[in-house]
């Protein structure tokens, strides 16, 4: 049985690989990109179970071109997505079209708990 994989797109180091060791921890296999122009690239590419993006990348619209164009492709359309963000005035104002992508919202900074539970949620256990 092949581990899930998460892919988090986000534009912290730190935050990356934050994410990278606990996923990683939990047993889920997890692939992380920096760059939001390559961010919806990428996913096609690698076709992960969940994706864990923030809105804000490179751009207060970077977030929402990827996601757009993941719900456009038949390939990623299915492909749930939790939106991670300290943009918290951004996300409310954003929020009916955020969930009429099918976006789920955890706002920065939140309890790692939280975010499994999301995770498990969306794909499933790891083992």
């Amino acid at each position: 049985m092949k581990r899930p994989m998460i892919a988090v797109v986000n534009q912290d180091t730190v935050f990356l690989s934050l994410m990278e060791e606990l996923l990683s921890e939990e047993g889920y296999h997890t692939y992380i990109e920096k760059e939001g122009d390559r961010a919806y690239a990428s996913i096609r590419k690698h076709k992960p179970d969940l994706v864990v993006l923030d809105i804000r990348i490179n751009d207060p619209e970077g977030g929402f071109k990827t996601i757009d164009l993941l719900r456009i492709d038949p390939e990623t359309v299915n492909i749930p997505i939790i939106i991670c963000s300290t943009a918290t005035q951004l996300i409310r104002e954003n929020e009916p079209r955020l969930r009429e992508k099918q976006c789920d919202i955890l706002m920065k900074p939140f309890h790692l708990e939280e975010l499994l539970a999301k995770v498990e949620a969306f794909i499933g256990p790891a083992a």
